[in-house]
This record gives structure tokens, sequence and C-alpha cells, in this order.
């Protein structure tokens, strides 16, 4: 649930920024993903969800590779003239990152800085705090990662 409704684009970002946490938690449990989940929710009843689920053509745990899936999906399946007020995401068929796929056309020197990049990302949040390192989409004015990471399973922390 977002705190209000928002527009197609504004509600990409916050894609985005849904989409880095999850990652996160992926290289933080070592584990990678087979598939992809997108479901979107529209303000009061004016449509029903809209969304879908994606195979991926093998596993992985690379930022890059899911947000531009996801994004893809979000552009293929969202409604662009309804406000949105609910996004939901979801990684399906986890397997232990040893099972991560590798093929040749890809390039595997970006993935292992991104990787390495990542897992440094990772214990930084974890030992100074998760709005120790944000993006820059972190501070437009429709983001919400910064407040979000202040909510203690989406409540205000006390």
């Amino acid at each position: 649930m977002l705190f209000h409704d928002y527009d197609f684009e504004s509600a990409r970002l916050i894609l985005h920024e849904m989409t880095e946490t999850l990652v996160l938690e992926l290289i933080r449990r070592q584990q990678v993903t087979g598939a992809i989940s997108l479901s979107v929710g529209y303000s009061g009843d004016l449509h029903r969800r809209t969304g879908t689920t994606l195979r991926l053509a093998g596993y992985t745990n690379s930022y890059r590779r899911l947000q531009a899936a996801l994004d893809d999906c979000f552009t293929r399946t969202t409604l662009t003239h309804i406000p949105i007020r609910r996004i939901n995401i979801g990684f399906c068929d986890l397997v232990s990152d040893i099972y991560t796929t590798v093929d040749l056309f890809t390039d595997h020197r970006a993935e292992a800085r991104e990787q390495a990049l990542l897992k440094t990302v990772v214990g930084i949040k974890d030992r100074y705090g998760k709005n120790a390192i944000l993006r820059g989409i972190n501070f437009e004015e429709c983001a919400t990662m910064r407040d979000r990471n202040q909510m203690i399973g989406g409540h205000n922390e006390i």
C-alpha cells in the first residue's frame, strides 16, 4: 500500500526503489531468482488490478537485469491514466546463488563489479542503517525509500 495515489511515472520510480530493496535482500541471503511477479492496484474501485508473472531466461540477482525486467512488465501491463495506489513485486523460484545462470552474451566483468558493489552496499546498510547509502532517485519528491526505511513493519518508529 502506498502513502497516497501516484501517477504512472511516480509509481515507476517507487517500483525502482522496491526492486533495489528486494535485490539487496537477495544478495544478503545469497539467493538468486528465476521468476518475477508484479501486481499494480489502482485507486478506489476505478479498475481491477493488473500485473503479470514472468519467467526469466536464467537465475539472477542482478539489479540491472531485474529492474529492466520489472520495468518492462510495468510498462506493458499498467494503465497510465488511472491513479496507482498499490504496487506488489515478488521474486519467485529462489535458489542459492551458486545456481546463477551464466551465458556467452553477458559481460561477466560488469556482473562481477555489480555483485561486489551490491555486497558492499549490503554491508554498509547492515552496519550503519538503511539510510546510510541512498541513490539519487531516493531524493525525488515522490520517492518513498527514506520514509519506508524509518518504519518498522509499515508503522512509524517509536
